[in-house]
């Protein structure tokens, strides 16, 4: 994704557009009379106090969200099923965003032979999508009660766009049942995945973090996984065979002032009621222990939420520091005035 702050008279609005990928042609192509119109939404207006239930909140009495829009070309799965015994009319075909924005039509990848058309006006469909888009393997099919999805234990960030690497890993699901043609375009309201967990610190010296690392003190708790499942109707993870990580490491040198708050985002699966985390910062290649024994919110870190933990202020040894230059140690230089 890439991410733009928005200043507001109260608060920043940070504002997510999902992952560049190749753009959607000039020329749409052309569709079968009938064919399925497809939507996706995935947020719900603009205003930072707009704290509702489907938008990335954080959970502390603050005015900061984090909106998350398309960008043009992003690519989503969807699956069709049908009839009493819930025949399956397409499975996992492959559609992109025809526009940026925070609602956008889907258009078929590809418009040959991968295209959801209505069986008839009136029987009911149930239509069933996620993203990103993931190709099933050559000789498989893809099954959306067990779609592939992980989260990588080691996150790597730009310091450009902090923000921009959450897309590459995010994962959002939604489903429209109980559709029929005469009900005009079928919109995908979506979900999210994973919680969101903001890193905020500052430093008594001019210094580089180079790595926050998040750590499970229970090492069998599955914070980061490979391999995993989901179901994209409920939500459902699956771990069966799964590797999992109780640590998750986030890469990237970021530059902080003296007293200075400065942020760092990662992605964690949800859950983990009860269970207790400690927070390194890796500042001038030393680990600096910023939070001990932090406890997860008593209900688990909800899906789709953004979690803020303040580290407050790390004292970073002068070794540890970034070298500051004196420019007046050469004496005074002179200045001529044309």
């Amino acid at each position: 994704m890439k991410y733009t702050p928005y200043i507001t008279i109260l608060t920043v609005l940070l504002a997510a557009a999902c992952a560049k990928q190749e753009t959607v042609g000039e020329q749409q192509p052309v569709l079968p009379e009938n064919a399925v119109s497809f939507s996706g939404t995935v947020s719900r207006g603009d205003s930072p106090m707009d704290a509702s239930p489907d938008t990335k909140t954080i959970y502390e009495d603050m005015t900061e969200k984090l909106a998350v829009t398309w960008a043009e070309g992003d690519e989503v799965g969807i699956f069709c099923e049908t009839g009493e015994e819930n025949a399956s009319v397409a499975s996992n075909y492959g559609y992109r965003t025809a526009a940026a924005g925070a609602t956008s039509a889907f258009v078929p990848m590809d418009s040959y032979n991968q295209v959801i058309t209505w069986a008839d006006m009136t029987t009911a469909h149930d239509f069933y999508a996620y993203y990103p888009y993931s190709p099933a393997q050559e000789g498989s099919t893809v099954d959306r009660h067990k779609v592939p999805v992980s989260l990588p234990s080691v996150q790597t960030f730009d310091a450009s766009d902090p923000l921009g690497h959450l897309s590459d890993i995010d994962f959002m699901y939604a489903s429209a049942v109980d559709r029929t043609a005469d009900g005009g375009m079928v919109t995908f309201d979506f979900s999210y995945l994973f919680s969101v967990l903001e890193v905020r610190l500052a430093t008594s010296m001019y210094a580089t973090v180079d790595a926050i690392e998040l750590s499970c003190t229970e090492d069998a708790e599955a914070v980061a996984f490979e391999g995993a499942t989901v179901d994209i109707e409920t939500g459902a993870l699956d771990m069966t065979g799964a590797s999992v990580s109780s640590t998750i490491r986030l890469e990237g040198s970021k530059e902080t002032s003296i007293g200075e708050y400065v942020s760092f985002f990662m992605l964690i699966s949800p859950g983990h009621a009860g269970k207790t985390f400690d927070i390194t910062a890796e500042i001038g290649g030393t680990p600096y222990t910023v939070v001990s024994g932090k406890a997860a919110p008593e209900a688990g870190f909800a899906a789709g939420k953004t979690y803020v933990i303040d580290a407050g202020l790390v004292d970073v040894a002068p070794a540890d520091a970034t070298p500051i230059t004196d420019l007046s140690a050469g004496g005074t230089a002179n200045c001529y005035y044309v």
